[in-house]
């Protein structure tokens, strides 16, 4: 009896450490590998200054407030005489700094656009948000809570928009040719 006892406890053992090595292994090979950021802030910039008709682009953003609350931003300064679809372009815009992936915008999501330099009084694009079903969160520019981001665009990182092809030519002049 003794014996058996004492075979019963060996062979626990062992399956126990067999149990603990398969599973620890299993861990250690399934184990999610953290995927390197595609759309970084940088490829955002370049693809916002590729925007014909837009003269400078600032992005800015970050913790908002407290630790793990971030935002993201861009501001626009329009070339003079700009008169492409402002609608069509924050739409774009939004996309684009939805679809960054390095650092989820879950507070608020902001763009302001001037016309002529960056000295420039923000051009009201709350006629423009509200045209594509959006409601404005802020007081300069047009914020958008990253909830209604989320609504409107999708899940944090969005897909990467391609310019739409309004806003790809050289924007209109709004003064008349002679």
């Amino acid at each position: 009896m003794k014996y058996e006892t004492q075979w019963v406890r060996v062979s626990l053992r062992v399956g126990l450490i067999a149990f603990l090595a398969i599973a620890l292994s299993g861990c250690a090979t399934s184990a999610p590998v953290s995927k390197a950021p595609q759309r970084t802030d940088a490829v955002v910039l370049h693809e916002l200054e590729s925007i014909p008709g837009v003269s400078s682009v600032q992005l800015f953003g970050g913790v908002d407030g407290l630790p793990g609350q971030n935002s993201a931003g861009a501001g626009l300064v329009l070339e003079p005489g700009y008169v492409n679809d402002r609608s069509m372009l924050l739409d774009y815009v939004l996309k684009l700094l939805w679809s960054q992936d390095v650092v989820e915008p879950n507070t608020v999501v902001m763009v302001t656009m001037r016309s002529g330099d960056a000295t420039a009084v923000p051009l009201d694009l709350i006629a423009d948000g509200r045209a594509l079903g959006l409601t404005n969160n802020g007081q300069v520019g047009f914020a958008i809570r990253s909830g209604q981001m989320t609504a409107h665009y999708g899940q944090w990182p969005g897909t990467a928009p391609t310019l739409p092809a309004t806003l790809a030519s050289s924007p209109p002049s709004a003064s008349p040719t002679p």
